[in-house]
């Protein structure tokens, strides 16, 4: 089943609140709210700590080992309402 593109939430202006945390469609990665103004929100946009780079070496099982250096990086944003709804999605 083919997702659509822009997914709209639900999630109103009134509900937000700091240290909430969502969810983020497109990169299935978790996200903060930090700060509110009153017509925007400020996400603290979390890496994976399990999407770590490979190192090539295997270990005595098999299995591929990484290195403590991770893909992406922790990043602040702000959002306005109609972005956060087609961004992100809550967490159940």
């Amino acid at each position: 089943m083919k997702q659509e593109k822009w997914i709209n939430g639900e999630v109103k202006f009134e509900d937000l609140a700091v240290g909430q945390e969502y969810l983020n469609w497109g990169t299935k990665q978790i996200s903060e709210v930090t700060a509110l103004t009153s017509n925007s929100v400020e996400l603290f946009n979390k890496t994976d700590r399990k999407n770590c780079y490979k190192s090539g070496q295997k270990d005595i099982n098999g299995e591929v080992q990484t290195i403590g250096k991770r893909k992406g990086i922790d990043s602040k944003n702000w959002y306005q309402m109609d972005a956060f709804n087609r961004t992100f999605k809550v967490i159940e």
